[in-house]
């Protein structure tokens, strides 16, 4: 059977392109069907089904003849050789000679024969009867525990004590969730954010052991004051931090972070330092929120207008004098309300037509440059930079529009006649600018003036004198 070579091509660069858009999907199937007992770890299985269905490209790709591969296609093939090559890699990792070797080595010692189980047992450590069999022991840990949580809630938000308490009490996530009225969900995330605050505040393995608490906080300063004991602390300070917490607890949501700064600092911290000295605490809960930026009608009918122009955010935010965020905020708007099309990143985004211009521009072999130039004789409206109508090209190759060569850089730089390096000789002599050469010679790119001058300095064809 003869193949299309053009075809072969096209569905060869689909194939990779939809492969790096299947590295999640590979993840779920994977996790879906990789038993427990699996001899690889899932990084080694998400390597192997790669490497799997780069093996069999060509022949994934020889079957679609003179079709062209589809993603959903490419999908439900990729999805088989996963799911085989899930179950195939343990079998073939395990049927290898060294690895049986390993399973079922037998070790020669003084007292005979021993199996490796029976020396992995001889070097394991001998558990500590007095803890395992000691109940009243694990109570007492749990109950100090429980005492120094409490002590110290106020690193804790209100939900999250309150998770604490129920959790004392025995409470599994389930009946948690339900005393809250909320998602099992929101109480296992509430799990993990208790987990990362405590973790940093405490050492828990002193706390099991019975040993005084010294929160990390106090542990680092005093560590600081012992390597670093003249150096000037520059942060707010233990009283400092205090008097704070105190002032937004007894004036909740009144003052933003840059407001506390002006009133009680004078601006001697940055905004940063007062959020990190609120951090862990619940006053980091009552700042005011800076408020929003509210769009008026006509505003934002202006902003859609420009959106479905095609210009950017970044356009669009010099234009209106609004920030990159807000704007950014505003079209996500759009998008939710169907007004419009969601995309991937926040690039120029090219109507039909003039995709459909750059395409034929593209194939005649003008580069960015060149392209932008005449869009803009074409229709004065059209002003594309070259970098947007760069990432377009790059665009139309992965689709195998057009090839590497025809959206190349274009070599830019003069070609100077024995002429014209006569010429340049005698004005660099007479000490004249690389602009004005440029000029008298009619080369549009002075930087190629300069290169000029750098060859005729190595040749030893000017005066060299301290300019």
């Amino acid at each position: 059977m003869k193949i299309n070579k053009y075809f072969f091509n096209k569905n060869s660069k689909l194939f990779d392109q939809f492969l790096s858009y299947f590295q999640e999907d590979i993840k779920r199937i994977v996790g879906k069907f990789k038993k427990s007992f699996h001899h690889l770890s899932d990084e080694e299985v998400y390597s192997e089904c790669n490497i799997h269905l780069l093996k069999n490209k060509d022949k994934i790709v020889k079957s679609f003849g003179d079709k062209t591969l589809e993603e959903s296609e490419f999908k439900k093939i990729a999805y088989h050789y996963t799911k085989n090559e899930v179950v195939w890699s343990h079998y073939r990792y395990g049927n290898q000679s060294y690895v049986k070797r390993k399973r079922d080595g037998v070790v020669y010692t003084e007292d005979g024969e021993k199996s490796l189980f029976e020396i992995s047992l001889e070097t394991l450590g001998v558990d500590n009867p007095d803890i395992d069999d000691d109940k009243n022991f694990l109570n007492s840990s749990i109950k100090n525990f429980f005492h120094i949580l409490k002590e110290y809630c106020y690193i804790l938000s209100e939900t999250e004590s309150k998770i604490l308490s129920f959790l004392e009490k025995g409470m599994n996530q389930d009946e948690m969730a339900e005393e809250l009225n909320v998602t099992r969900q929101a109480v296992s995330a509430s799990f993990i954010n208790i987990k990362e605050k405590l973790t940093n505040y405490f050492n828990f393995k002193n706390i099991l052991q019975g040993d005084s608490l010294v929160p990390a906080g106090k542990c680092m300063k005093a560590l600081n004051s012992v390597f670093e004991p003249d150096s000037n602390y520059n942060g707010i300070s233990e009283k400092e931090s205090d008097f704070l917490k105190d002032f937004v607890k007894k004036n909740p949501y009144q003052f933003t972070v840059e407001d506390l700064n002006i009133i009680l600092f004078s601006k001697r911290f940055t905004n940063q330092q007062i959020i990190n000295s609120l951090k862990g605490s619940r006053a980091s809960n009552l700042i005011k929120k800076k408020p929003c930026t509210v769009f008026s009608k006509s505003n934002s009918d202006k902003i859609l207008k420009m959106f479905k122009k095609g210009l950017s955010i970044q356009e669009i935010s010099e234009s209106t004098n609004f920030k990159k965020s807000s704007v950014l905020g505003l079209r996500s708007f759009f998008v939710k309300k169907g007004l419009l099309e969601k995309c991937e990143s926040n690039r120029r985004v090219f109507s039909q037509d003039i995709e459909e211009l750059i395409l034929t521009m593209a194939k005649e072999g003008l580069n960015s440059v060149e392209i932008s130039k005449k869009l803009k004789i074409i229709n004065s409206n059209y002003n594309y930079s070259p970098k947007s109508i760069a990432v377009k090209l790059t665009h139309f190759t992965q689709l195998g529009l057009i090839t590497r060569r025809s959206i190349a850089r274009v070599n830019t730089r003069r070609m100077f006649s024995e002429k014209d390096r006569k010429i340049a000789i005698k004005l660099f002599n007479k000490d004249k600018t690389a602009q004005e050469i440029a000029e008298v010679l009619g080369c549009e790119n002075y930087r190629s003036v300069i290169s000029l001058k750098s060859n005729l300095s190595s040749q030893g064809l000017l005066n060299m004198k301290d300019k």
